[in-house]
């Protein structure tokens, strides 16, 4: 029987176990126990899989995130609003932004909240957050994450905390899976 405590060297009778064996060095996941007691974490996207393989890595980053603790008053933000498309600005010439420059506006001047999906969290509830999509973990959550075993984390907003920020990453925005995936399981 596989599950998570055993050793790779133990689980290569099993199908999967073998198929991740054979493709992956270490384990293809990891788990951990993210909380953001102390305040929201940053808006972030981790690479797909094609940008992954562009680096040379084995896999992009997707990930679950099963709530454990909410306080009253908790959010997580996955995806975009559907109308967020619709709401092209024009800069100071008249010109219309693209999404990506857009993006990178809402994500300097912080604004780049409203325009996340926000869902009231609940222990209990699990989420499907694919490569490429954004996500912030809001206030006084801790949640047990599984993820694709990548370390690349892409911040675009920070919430005013003096750390790189990765808004290049944003050309690469897939505007249809952030707006249209169903992040919430039922």
């Amino acid at each position: 029987m596989f599950n998570i405590l055993t050793k790779p060297s133990e689980y290569k009778t099993t199908t999967w176990g073998y198929e991740i064996k054979s493709e992956f060095k270490g384990l293809p996941f990891v788990g951990k126990i993210i909380s953001s007691k102390d305040g929201p974490l940053s808006v972030q996207m981790h690479p797909t899989k094609k940008q992954a393989a562009e680096m040379g890595l084995q896999c992009g980053k997707s990930e679950f995130w099963y709530v454990l603790e909410a306080e009253e008053d908790s959010y997580i933000y996955i995806g975009m609003q559907p109308w967020f498309g619709m709401e092209l600005p024009t800069n100071f010439k008249g010109d219309i932004i693209n999404a990506d420059n857009k993006l990178k506006l809402l994500c300097k001047d912080g604004s780049i909240i409203k325009y996340l999906k926000k869902f009231k969290a609940i222990p209990g509830q699990l989420f499907v957050i694919p490569a490429g999509v954004l996500h912030c973990l809001g206030k006084g959550i801790t949640v047990f994450e599984m993820a694709q075993n990548c370390d690349i984390t892409y911040r675009v907003y920070d919430h005013g905390r003096d750390r790189e920020l990765h808004l290049d990453k944003l050309t690469d925005f897939d505007l249809n899976l952030n707006m249209n995936f169903q992040f919430l399981l039922d």
